[in-house]
């Protein structure tokens, strides 16, 4: 029967995983959240303008709401 550890992550949630398998995901977790870190560190450089800015010439959503997209997935 495979054991299970109890983690916190960096904001605190615990979860339970088990020891099989578990370097995988906790390698994937930790580059889900390092991809995180990175979204945030980058959409708290930007100004009020950026923020409204087009993405592109086709694309008319706003940076903002393309990180907001991406931060709720």
């Amino acid at each position: 029967m495979p054991t299970t550890t109890d983690v916190a992550n960096q904001h605190g949630v615990r979860t339970a995983i088990g020891t099989s398998g578990s370097r995988r995901a906790e390698s994937l977790a930790a580059r889900i959240e390092e991809g995180a870190a990175g979204l945030a560190a980058f959409a708290e450089g930007l100004s009020d303008a950026e923020w409204r800015t087009p993405v592109s010439a086709t694309d008319h959503r706003s940076v903002g709401v393309v990180v907001h997209h991406v931060a709720t997935m």
